[in-house]
């Protein structure tokens, strides 16, 4: 038994394969048969390190479907081949998905079959965007099963280790499910009897395929949350339906599909737009304005359903600990973890050794997944190694010529420079003008949505505090003081300062920069005035509304927190409609100064004063960039990067200083 986590590192039996632990790594997407030995996929945090990293579970799908005779193409198979050998060596069982789809479309599973004309569902309908569906023919479907048994042979002779079936998110066996897609008025419509019958034949006609010695693992969608769609207590009258054909429910919620492809009448927030999407995806891809352990509740009520099945769940379990508890309460038989793997593949292996100090956090921001479908370079902002795995080293060899390397700056940059370039053998010092590594960081220690962050500060500290790196505190970086040290290599990441705009009577006793407030949001006053709607002035003022203020947020622009990637902002959406009645947001607004009566603003309706008791400047932030000049040419090689360089999120400082520092 494991002296740490002995819930989590338990083994635990699914019909004929032992698992090592309780640890799923999510599917995310599942990388594809062709992208395994690459490194193109969002979910793609490589199979391997998955596999090494300890992960009892891992995920490929198959891009292309099996012919008749139930084998795979050949194109396929090299990839599928090694990734099965590779985690085996660790000791991973290997899975991949069986879903509806037709012959013709093997290049697209069915919900994917979209070109912006065509949409293959149970019922037509014309979507937002454009696409039509186009109603599948019982010839059609009759395919789809053939089809499903061809693929599940292929899937048990090939050497799977297991079939994961998707009951959820928005796969033909849910769209059957939910009013909202079928409206068919034959047999597979109509009735919940009716409605289930897809779901049930499709699933069945894998199990007869495989037999009942092969398990059968089924992501379980409790809920799309798309108005008028299947009810929880119809997908447990499913679920009784199939129970003695599956071997394990891994319990989710929510939708995961391209914008525009549901009826834009039954989406849960239309006044959001194309942000309504992303608003319903959010339910089980979480920011940082979400609580964690999202679908927990859902999974405990599959389990008190079927207490002899065995049952997993999905949704920000962030980490180790939260892992056992829920085990060590019986909650669930196995966890589920994404994009915590993302950001450490190693997290198994870590908190089984005793090392969950070492587990890379992960910070919640979206951005793997925001990047991955979006025109944006696709990164982790903590993992340097994601999607890059067959170009950045595992671990990083020496350098042959050890430097003394001078990094300038203690936030996250240049705490990752710091890291890195010590792991490279060099001589670090890190020069910090507070009295604190962390940067901007720090603020997160106030804020209520921000744990993630400060789980990443205290681990960012705690790796320097574990590693040879001398760091001198309430210290200017100089031009005399970095002559004296005399390093080889300065590396500047000296972040970015507040911008100040001289507001006329910004010295009034009740107006304040937002820097100086955040260490006594609880003594501020019930009405406060932001004035900067950006994402500081957004993020603090949720922070007050969660303390019980009035807030009333001014925004020169005509829309708020616009900086931000749209996952964030449906994320910040969803949690401002709670407080509605507490904030007011003014945009097309122009603050033009204070006075003892108030906050002067202008917009169309002219001038007026907005009366409150503190008033907050929060209008953003400007690279350290002069400062960070001045630096140069004092060292053979300097360079600067982070936020002096250009403004930015977490993700560009610590990947452009990981690359930095690993190449000196």
């Amino acid at each position: 038994m494991n002296q740490y986590y002995p819930y989590l590192f338990q083994p635990l039996r699914v019909n004929t394969m032992m698992l090592k632990n309780r640890i799923i790594a999510s599917t995310m997407g599942i990388p594809k048969s062709h992208e395994l030995l690459s490194t193109t996929h969002y979910g793609n945090v490589s199979i391997i390190d998955k596999s090494v990293g300890g992960a009892a579970m891992t995920f490929v799908s198959i891009e292309s479907a099996a012919n008749d005779n139930g084998e795979f193409p050949k194109h396929d198979r090299d990839g599928i081949r090694e990734s099965i050998s590779v985690a085996r060596q660790y000791g991973a069982k290997v899975g991949t998905w069986c879903v509806p789809r037709l012959k013709q479309d093997a290049a697209n599973d069915i919900r994917a079959h979209y070109d912006g004309k065509q949409v293959l569902a149970p019922s037509p309908y014309l979507t937002r965007s454009g696409a039509r569906a186009v109603e599948l023919t019982l010839e059609d479907i009759q395919g789809i099963m053939k089809q499903a048994r061809n693929d599940a042979l292929a899937i048990k002779r090939f050497g799977f280790d297991f079939i994961y079936l998707y009951v959820g998110y928005e796969e033909l066996t849910t769209q059957f499910l939910s009013p909202v897609f079928n409206k068919r008025t034959d047999e597979y419509g109509g009735s919940l009897e009716n409605r289930m019958r897809f779901t049930i034949e499709h699933v069945k006609t894998i199990r007869n395929a495989v037999g009942t010695d092969f398990p059968i693992v089924i992501l379980l969608g409790a809920s799309d949350y798309l108005k008028g769609s299947y009810q929880f207590e119809e997908m447990l009258e499913l679920l009784k339906r199939i129970e003695d054909d599956v071997d394990l429910i891994n319990v989710s919620a929510g939708m995961d599909m391209i914008p525009g492809y549901f009826p834009e009448d039954q989406i849960i927030e239309p006044e959001l737009g194309l942000e309504a999407w992303y608003s319903v995806n959010g339910k089980h891809c979480q920011s940082i304005f979400e609580p964690h352990l999202t679908n927990v509740h859902w999974a405990k009520l599959v389990k008190q359903n079927f207490p002899n099945k065995l049952v997993g769940v999905i949704g920000s379990i962030m980490t180790p600990k939260e892992a056992e508890q829920l085990l060590q309460k019986g909650v669930v038989d196995i966890i589920s973890m994404g994009r915590p793997l993302v950001a450490d593949p190693f997290l198994p292996r870590k908190a089984m050794q005793g090392q969950s100090d070492d587990i890379v956090p992960c910070i919640r921001c979206l951005q793997c997944y925001h990047s991955a479908t979006e025109h944006t370079n696709v990164q982790c902002s903590v993992n340097p190694r994601y999607r890059r795995e067959h170009r950045v080293p595992l671990k990083l060899e020496k350098s042959e010529i050890i430097k003394k390397v001078i990094v300038v700056g203690g936030g996250p940059a240049g705490c990752k420079a710091a890291i890195t370039a010590h792991d490279r053998g060099h001589q670090v010092i890190l020069i910090e003008q507070r009295d604190k590594l962390g940067g901007q960081l720090n603020l997160a220690q106030h804020e209520m949505h921000k744990q993630e962050l400060k789980a990443y500060r205290d681990y960012l500290e705690n790796q320097i505090n574990k590693r040879d790196i001398q760091v001198m505190y309430k210290t200017t970086a100089t031009k005399n003081l970095l002559e004296q040290l005399n390093g080889d290599v300065v590396l500047v990441a000296i972040g970015a300062s507040p911008i100040r705009l001289h507001f006329p009577g910004e010295q009034l006793e009740y107006v304040d920069y937002f820097e100086n407030v955040y260490p006594k949001l609880d003594s501020l006053k019930d009405n406060v005035c932001i004035v900067g709607g950006g994402q500081v002035g957004i993020e603090l003022a949720v922070e007050l509304l969660e303390r019980g203020k009035l807030v009333t947020v001014i925004e020169m622009t005509d829309q708020i927190a616009s900086q931000g990637h749209i996952l964030y902002r449906a994320g910040l959406r969803r949690l401002l409609k709670r407080f509605e009645k507490q904030l007011t947001i003014l945009i097309n607004s122009q603050c033009l100064g204070f006075s003892e009566s108030g906050v002067k603003i202008i917009n169309k309706n002219g001038e007026s004063i907005i009366k409150c008791d503190n008033a907050i400047i929060a209008v953003g932030m400007k690279p350290n960039r002069e400062e960070a000049f001045k630096l140069y040419g004092i060292a053979d090689e300097t360079m600067m990067f982070g936020d002096c360089e250009k403004l930015g999120q977490v993700v560009g400082a610590t990947n452009d200083a990981y690359f930095i520092a690993a190449n000196i």
